[in-house]
């Protein structure tokens, strides 16, 4: 029996398949692989590991974007009221 699996080349595949994620390379080993066929090849939008990774790289990106401290110190400010003024 010769079998042969075509692949659409123009993004059918998941786009975190050569990111060499521990999560993904999972559904590679042999009592996997229709995982791997199932989703990494097509329906991937429909993989908990894509949602996963997905969500992790948006935050990444908020993360990126937004802009430092200054100085490292958040923007609270230390306020001290001595006993006598108190009242």
């Amino acid at each position: 029996m010769n079998a042969c699996v075509r692949l659409n080349t123009a993004g059918s595949h998941c786009p975190f398949l050569d990111r060499a994620d521990e999560r993904c390379s999972n559904c590679f080993r042999l009592d996997h692989l229709k995982h791997a066929f199932k989703f990494c090849f097509g329906r991937y939008k429909a993989c908990p590991t894509y949602l996963q990774l997905q969500v992790e790289r948006r935050v990444r990106g908020i993360e990126s974007a937004t802009p430092p401290m200054r100085d490292g110190n958040d923007s609270r400010a230390q306020i001290t009221v001595a006993a006598g003024d108190a009242d």
